[in-house]
């Protein structure tokens, strides 16, 4: 995820999940997007590949913390796990907008041929 500080522009790597119309994240307490990213823009940048495509997909939006956290925690599926003692909340991204790219991934070729 890339958000704006004060010390210029930073990327975190994060666990997320997708509702109908949002970006869910779960962050620790102490992370500093969550003073950064509420109520600014941030952007989510997904990309995999499978089969022998790349496909690469950009969320934008602004960031906001959740006003029933409780619940929404329980619906969304955050497969991720945190150490006893690390308080952690959840920030969300609404999705509006979104942007997405597939192309065939290359595949390496090894000096013996295969």
């Amino acid at each position: 995820m890339g958000h704006q500080t004060g010390r210029g522009p930073r990327v975190v790597v994060v666990s997320y999940a997708l509702t109908d119309d949002q970006v869910v994240f779960r962050i620790p307490e102490d992370n500093e997007i969550r003073g950064y990213a509420c109520g600014r823009r941030i952007t989510l940048n997904v990309s995999w590949a499978s089969e022998g495509v790349r496909t690469e997909v950009v969320v934008a939006g602004v960031g906001f913390l959740p006003e029933h956290e409780a619940e929404l925690s329980a619906s969304v599926d955050l497969v991720d796990e945190w150490p006893s003692g690390i308080s952690t909340h959840l920030l969300c991204l609404d999705l509006a907008v979104i942007e997405g790219t597939q192309s065939a991934r290359c595949d390496v070729v090894g000096a013996d041929g295969g």
